[in-house]
């Protein structure tokens, strides 16, 4: 998440972290959500202490397993990169990317 912060994209950033389980194909977990503004700064700063999860409810079980936190990363904004600013006030969701830890 750091290093989501830290870039500038000038667009807000919805980032998705969930743990998967590589054997059965499926996630374990419920999604955490992060919602950045065009800064790469939280978009609520007022609950910068809910920027941070705990994933609970995970037996010795999962643990054995190969699991891996997942990330989705989705931008919001114009669809192209130099499209201008007042031609649309449409806001776009698409695909940014995405990372296996």
């Amino acid at each position: 998440l750091k290093s989501l912060m830290s870039s500038n994209l000038g667009e807000e950033l919805e980032v998705y972290f969930s743990i998967y389980d590589s054997k059965e194909n499926r996630p374990i977990s419920e999604r955490f959500f992060v919602r950045l503004n065009k800064n790469g700064l939280p978009k609520s700063p007022e609950k910068t202490e809910r920027q941070c999860t705990l994933f609970v409810d995970l037996g010795s079980s999962d643990l054995r397993k190969d699991v891996y936190i997942t990330v989705h990363i989705i931008r919001i904004g114009r669809m192209g990169a130099g499209e201008k600013k007042n031609v649309s006030n449409v806001q776009y969701r698409r695909p940014f990317g995405c990372a296996v830890i």
